[in-house]
Parts: C-alpha cells; structure tokens; sequence
C-alpha cells in the first residue's frame, strides 16, 4: 500500500507499544523517516530491536567513530556523502 508518506518526517509520542508501536510501524514501512519517544526505555529498546535487522540500538562508540574520521585530516575530500548508521535498515529498504 502506498500512502505517499516516502520521505516525510512524523514524530509519535509513546511509541513503543499499543497504538503508538502499530503506527510506528506503518510510518516506518511506508518509507516515512520516523521519531519516537516513550517513558519507558526497555520498552524503546525492544520496539527499536523489533524493526532493526541487527536487533538492536546503535552504541555510542559506533557513531562516535564515524563522527571522529569525518572531523578528521582523514577526510578532508569527502564532502556531500550521506552516512547512514541504522543497523541496516537501509540496506534492507534497497533489497540488499
């Protein structure tokens, strides 16, 4: 089903379960790019495990790194890449 939501931004507040979880999920499978939130961080964890191929959140150092080699002399001839640090969601989207 195509909703047309490809590329919209939606926030949902308490989604990591009931209603706000379904939703997430839709939005999610509908392309939209999606923001949750939830009292309850187990709860978040487990939704975000549940969508994620590598079943679980990104570590801090797993984003820091990419972060630090950007800033670097390294990659002083990149520019205009995008970086996606999702646990391969992405990949999964484009069927890889």
């Amino acid at each position: 089903m195509d909703l047309g939501l490809a590329g919209k931004k939606v926030i949902i507040n308490g989604g990591a379960q009931g209603l706000g979880l379904a939703s997430l999920r839709i939005f999610a499978a509908e392309g939209a790019d999606v923001a949750f939130l939830s009292r309850d961080a187990g709860k978040v964890e487990a939704a975000v495990a549940g969508m994620v191929p590598r079943k679980r959140m990104a570590q801090l150092d797993e984003v820091s790194a990419l972060v630090a080699f950007l800033a670097s002399d390294e990659a002083a001839f990149i520019s205009g890449s995008d970086y996606a640090i999702d646990g391969a969601i992405t990949a999964g989207m484009m069927g890889v």
